[in-house]
């Protein structure tokens, strides 16, 4: 018995280590969980795909997984290529643009906001009027400020890296190895751990494939849909620069609850300072995409993968992201409720 405590603490200190060093290197780390994400969500069609090639009477498994996944990436190569071809050049275009022209949008927003408001500003006393035009520059000013330096600073983050770019490059083969080998198959991580572990491993990753595994395939999916339903809906009423607002769209769609309104503010920002009279159009758009999404995607994507009540995700989401920043608002979600029925079940182990 207390050789099995001495390994559960080795297991236990081997494992905050590693939780350490991964998030010591959450920057460099980015391309590879992106890349996790996508191995996830294309190892059913690599997987279909080998069974297919079965048939022509290839024997070796590995074989036949390393045909599958260059058909796969074959596949998905043209079509992203396709993609390029036909609308590349206008994406990259319309996100440069609209990262360079970001400071002068929000200062033509900010008084476009202030003339709006000073046509009702006449029905007010004197005394209020003041009051009021003191109170809005000075927050528009700061919000324009803010959203402006974020904006950058996020870009800058995700693109200006070295390990980043470097990983980016590094990710294609490294998915095609975690494909090819099923790196983290349950089967691979239960060899590692003691016998007397391997139950209770084995029921913990259980969990974690159901709830995280399954969250960000969802989410990542979402992302895609919502990205290009906004940039699409966008580009029909003649909204600038709709392809950009597209990709912000699916990016904060990964936040769950806040992200989709996250990604209205620089839609507004736009229309305020090209065409205020579009306004109510781009808010009517995102809140029926978003009232689409939460009626029929989100149902079918993420099922019951997740079950967390709206005020404590908001709650979550503050702490973790003042914690943690952006990574925070990702994880909180999904961790909090990979955390929640870890703890039961370890209850409901330590009850028997």
């Amino acid at each position: 018995m207390k050789k099995n405590h001495l390994l559960f603490y080795l297991w236990l200190s081997v494992a905050a280590i590693i939780i350490t060093m991964v998030w010591l290197a959450r920057t460099a780390l980015i391309p590879f969980f992106i890349g996790g994400i996508l191995a996830y969500i294309l190892k059913p069609l690599v997987n279909r795909t080998a069974t297919l090639i079965q048939k022509s009477g290839i024997a070796s498994p590995q074989l036949k997984r390393m045909i599958a996944i260059i058909f796969v990436y074959g596949f998905l190569g043209i079509i992203t290529l396709m993609t390029l071809l036909i609308i590349g050049d206008g994406i990259s275009k319309q996100v440069i643009q609209f990262t360079d022209d970001l400071p002068e949008i929000t200062e033509k927003a900010r008084v476009q906001f202030i003339d709006l408001l000073n046509q009702y500003r006449n029905q007010v006393p004197i005394e209020t009027q003041v009051q009021i035009d003191s109170y809005l520059s000075e927050v528009s000013l700061t919000l324009s400020d803010n959203i402006a330096q974020f904006t950058k600073n996020f870009i800058s983050y995700l693109t200006n890296t070295i390990a980043i770019l470097f990983g980016f490059l590094l990710t294609p083969f490294w998915m095609f190895y975690v494909m090819r080998d099923d790196t983290f198959n349950k089967k691979n991580i239960l060899e590692i751990v003691p016998d007397h572990m391997s139950k209770d491993i084995k029921n913990v990753i259980g969990i974690f494939e159901k709830i995280i595994g399954n969250y960000f395939r969802g989410q990542f999916i979402l992302a895609i849909v919502v990205g290009i339903a906004t940039g699409i809906a966008l580009t029909i009423i003649d909204v600038p620069m709709s392809f950009a607002l597209g990709i912000i769209a699916g990016i904060t769609e990964l936040i769950p609850v806040i992200g989709p309104w996250i990604a209205l503010i620089p839609a507004l920002l736009i229309v305020l300072s090209f065409d205020s009279g579009l306004i109510l159009p781009v808010i009517l758009i995102y809140f029926a995409i978003q009232l689409i999404e939460n009626l029929i995607l989100v149902p079918k994507v993420h099922s019951d993968t997740i079950d967390v009540q709206p005020a404590i995700t908001l709650l979550l989401l503050v702490i973790c992201g003042y914690l943690f920043g952006f990574f925070g608002l990702l994880f909180a979600l999904p961790g909090y409720a990979f955390l929640r029925e870890t703890l039961l079940y370890i209850s409901k182990r330590l009850s028997e």
